[in-house]
C-alpha cells in the first residue's frame, strides 16, 4: 500500500465514529481539534464521553450501528471491538465510495488516522502507514519539543512577508531568496514577536531599496 498525505478541508463535514469506548474517544478528541461535525454511534459510552468539553461538541446516538447512520457522512471511523461489525461498516463505505478507517485493521482502511500535532497556523501529521502507532506518536512528541508558539509567530510573519514580496519584488528568484533569508533570520533570532517583525521589515527594505 502507498499512502499520500492529503490534507482535506473538513470544515462542517459530517464525520461518523462508530464505537463508544476509549479508542473511539481518542479519535473524537483528535477530531475536535478541527471544525468537522462529529456524530458518535454506540449503545454504551465510556465515562470520557460525558465530559462537558466532549459531550457539548458532538452528537451522541444511543443505538447499535444501522446502515442509515452513514447517510450524509463525509468519512467514517469504525472503532468497535466487534470485527464482524467493523468489516460490515468497511464494506458499506467502500460500496458508497466513502473514506473509512477501521481502527487497528490497516487492510480495512481507505485512509489512515495519523498522529497529529496542531498549532494555530500549522498541522503536522505523522504515520508509519499503520505499522506502529507508537512510533508515529514518538515522532509527534519529538516535533512537539519545538516551541509551538514561536513557530506560529514565524508562520504569521512569513505569510505577511510573502504578500509584501509579491507586491514589491518582481523577480521570482529574488523573491525566493528574500523569503529564505527572512526565514533563516527568524529561526535563529531570539527576540520576541515584535522584534521578529522589525527584523523581517529591515530585510525587506534592503531588497526593495537596492541594497542587494
Amino acid at each position: 500500500m502507498s499512502y499520500f498525505p492529503f490534507f482535506m478541508d473538513v470544515t462542517d463535514k459530517q464525520c461518523l465514529v462508530v464505537g463508544g469506548g476509549e479508542v473511539a474517544l481518542r479519535k473524537v478528541e483528535k477530531l475536535l481539534l478541527f471544525d468537522c461535525k462529529i456524530k458518535v454511534c454506540s449503545k454504551k459510552f465510556c465515562d470520557g464521553f460525558y465530559d462537558d468539553k466532549i459531550k457539548s461538541k458532538i452528537e451522541m446516538v444511543y443505538h447499535l450501528f444501522m446502515d442509515s447512520d452513514i447517510d450524509g457522512c463525509s468519512f467514517v471511523i469504525a472503532a468497535t471491538d466487534n470485527d464482524h461489525l467493523n468489516s460490515h461498516i468497511y464494506d458499506l463505505c467502500v460500496e458508497r465510495h466513502l473514506p473509512v478507517n477501521v481502527v487497528d485493521d490497516i487492510k480495512k482502511c481507505t485512509f489512515i488516522f495519523p498522529s497529529v500535532s496542531k498549532g494555530r497556523n500549522y498541522t503536522a501529521a505523522f504515520t508509519t502507514e499503520g505499522k506502529s502507532p507508537l512510533c508515529a506518536a514518538y515522532l509527534r512528541r519529538k516535533f512537539q519539543e519545538l516551541d509551538g508558539e514561536r513557530l506560529d509567530n514565524i508562520i504569521d510573519i512569513m505569510y505577511n512577508q510573502r504578500k509584501n514580496a509579491k507586491r514589491f519584488i518582481y523577480s521570482s528568484d529574488i523573491r525566493a531568496e528574500f523569503l529564505k533569508e527572512v526565514f533563516n533570520a527568524l529561526v535563529y533570532e531570539e527576540g520576541d514577536s515584535k522584534e521578529s517583525v522589525m527584523l523581517a521589515n529591515k530585510i525587506m527594505k534592503k531588497y526593495i531599496g537596492g541594497g542587494r
